[in-house]
């Protein structure tokens, strides 16, 4: 059995492995064959430098960096730089800027990649005039995800100086600056997100030009995030301005409705309700109550009566006709583009167990069923006579994929036909369900049109190492993720969908998560020659197999632990804000979905357990 790396969020809420896993499987390959499975045996620990306080110590480790760093494999290349950034050596921190600055192939992920090594490993005060000459070198809206990094660091020495003079800084990209706000909620600093908000959405001069379009819309956006980390304020005067602030935006009607949602989710989150309110009225009453309730020393109230509001200004983002509440196996969202991806692996395959079946009946064979179906199909303006859990086909409900297979369909038959989604499937390989479409409209032909494509899956023979079928390969979490982000009303997004416009205007809100098992593949998968710590398995099975002279490696995000998963998840969501809802079946990693869900502050739930 594998041991897992150790994850934890350190003082900075970066994901860092405290401990590499012993082993770790990649698929081994050689000339013009499927390459048979393998596993990291530990003989020795690659990921820990030698000293470099000498001069042979550091001629060593840059030897090892510098053969590693044209290595095919980005996953051993990626190995190489975690080893080289822990040397903590000022020189491995230069020579990573300059490979940030002019990365190999893949262009893109690369950066990503040591915006995160680094700031995992440079962290002393010694190391902070580094940082700044980093930002100063890397200051296009693409280097946001390395200034998010960057901040979080600095943030951490110097508290929150940096960010305050990031964020009013109007000569920078406005990435750039949303960074720094979006800092101060990882890093829970609700003293320097209360001066900061005002600073960014009231200008102390009138005539002073104020962003407009997507840039004041993620400004507002990175704002209403920032504000959640002030949450334990409420009642003061300065949590009062900034929130009132906030709340303000939501009568800017030139901004988008994707960031009406966002601030309503991001409210709720602040005043610790599950109520979603689009108007700001509705949320002022709220704050009053409140603040009388904190200076009264009692505790927040959910009961939206408690501060003066009717029933009737309880409005949620999804009320008017043509839309409804997106669900998924259990899971209720807030959007209106939803983004479904699911797991078609293998493993998928699998029969459901009695209890995984009696779980996925609960939703709607629980107390109260016959009032959940009746509002359903009324109180949520949802298709007249769309159907609930309790018309699912039980008899044909079997395995893994015939229960994700009918509950998709459910859920794609109970958008409104005003709604917009994508269905991503991920096995060895992620794509829509349709290569190259995007996110389409809920029209009952487009619905018909993915559901009939999904009645046309069938379950390929068993083999010996697949007892129970096959449907597309291994594990690709990752990879389902990164089309979700891609998506757009158009044609994909092809790189740096954290900052495309695109994805912003055209993108997902939501995104509702399945899986059954450990991530074991990605995108960045390239057959390199094998490791003398690898040892040939099936990364989906675990399954031994034949010794080989070239393994095909999984890349990064594939591997058996996750810092770079759950990192690079972060990068997509930074600003995006899709809500991430995780629903795990069978061996799925929960520990992992759990993470994903706080990245996306989503709902996690295990069917079956």
């Amino acid at each position: 059995m594998r041991k897992r790396a150790l994850l934890t969020s350190f003082s900075l809420c970066i994901l860092v492995a405290l401990t590499w896993p012993a082993t770790a499987w990649a698929q081994a390959g050689g000339s013009g064959n499927t390459p048979p499975p393998g596993q990291v045996n530990g003989s020795d620990d690659p990921w820990t430098p030698g000293p470099v306080g000498t001069d042979e110590g550091w001629k060593l480790e840059f030897e090892h960096y510098e053969r590693f760093s044209r290595r095919p494999a980005l996953f051993l290349r990626t190995r190489s730089m975690e080893r080289f950034a822990r040397t903590a050596d000022e020189r491995a921190f230069k020579l990573l800027m300059e490979r940030y600055l002019d990365p190999e192939k893949p262009e893109d992920h690369v950066p990503y990649l040591i915006a995160g090594i680094t700031a995992d490993n440079f962290t002393k005060a010694d190391h902070m005039a580094l940082w700044q000459e980093f930002m100063l070198r890397a200051n296009k809206p693409v280097d946001a995800w390395l200034w998010w990094n960057a901040l979080m660091v600095q943030g951490q020495a110097f508290g929150g100086g940096v960010a305050r003079g990031t964020a009013t800084n109007k000569k920078l990209p406005v990435f750039l600056r949303a960074a720094a706000l979006e800092s101060l909620s990882w890093r829970n600093d609700g003293d320097t997100a209360l001066q900061l908000i005002p600073l960014v959405l009231e200008s102390p001069d009138p005539k002073a030009k104020k962003e407009k379009g997507l840039a004041r819309a993620v400004l507002v956006e990175s704002c209403s995030s920032a504000l959640i980390a002030a949450r334990g304020r409420i009642g003061e005067e300065a949590f009062a301005r900034a929130a009132n602030l906030v709340i303000d935006q939501l009568d800017d009607k030139k901004l988008p409705f994707r960031t009406t949602v966002t601030l309503a989710r991001n409210l709720a989150e602040t005043f610790g309700t599950d109520q979603l309110y689009v108007t700001s009225d509705s949320w002022r009453k709220l704050l009053e109550g409140r603040n009388d309730e904190a200076r009264a020393g009692a505790g927040g109230d959910d009961d939206p009566e408690a501060s003066g509001m009717t029933t009737r200004e309880r409005v949620t983002v999804t009320n008017d006709a043509g839309f409804t509440v997106p669900r998924f196996m259990g899971i209720e969202g807030a959007g209106t583009r939803i983004a479904f991806v699911i797991d078609m692996s293998d493993s998928m395959t699998a029969p459901l167990t009695s209890e995984e079946k009696e779980d996925l009946r609960r939703p709607v064979t629980g107390p109260g069923a016959a009032e959940e179906k009746a509002r359903r199909r009324a109180d949520d303006g949802g298709p007249k006579g769309a159907p609930t859990e309790a018309e699912l086909p039980w008899d044909k409900i079997n395995t893994r994929f015939d229960a994700a297979r009918e509950t998709l369909k459910l859920s794609l038959r109970q958008l409104g036909d005003k709604m917009n989604f994508v269905v991503i499937v991920f096995g060895s390989k992620a794509h829509p369900i349709f290569p190259n479409q995007g996110m389409v409209p809920a029209t009952k032909s487009n619905v018909a049109k993915v559901i009939n494509e999904l009645d046309n899956w069938v379950v390929g023979k068993p083999k010996s190492d697949r007892p129970n079928g096959t449907l597309k390969g291994y594990t690709n979490l990752h990879g389902g993720l990164l089309e979700a982000f891609r998506a757009t009303g158009k044609k994909p997004l092809e790189v740096h969908e954290h900052v495309e416009t695109r994805g912003f205007l055209e993108g997902c809100d939501t995104i509702f998560l399945l899986s059954d098992g450990e991530p074991s593949w990605d995108n960045f998968a390239q057959v390199d020659a094998k490791e003398p710590d690898i040892q040939i398995g099936d990364p989906e099975s675990h399954t031994p197999g034949q010794d080989a002279d070239n393994v095909e490696y999984q890349g990064p995000y594939g591997w058996g632990f996750y810092p770079y998963l759950v990192r690079d998840i972060q990068r997509m969501n930074l600003f995006r804000k899709a809500q991430i809802h995780c629903i795990g079946i069978g061996e799925s990693n929960d520990r992992l979905l759990e993470q994903i869900v706080e990245v996306g502050r989503g709902k996690f739930r295990k069917i079956g357990g």
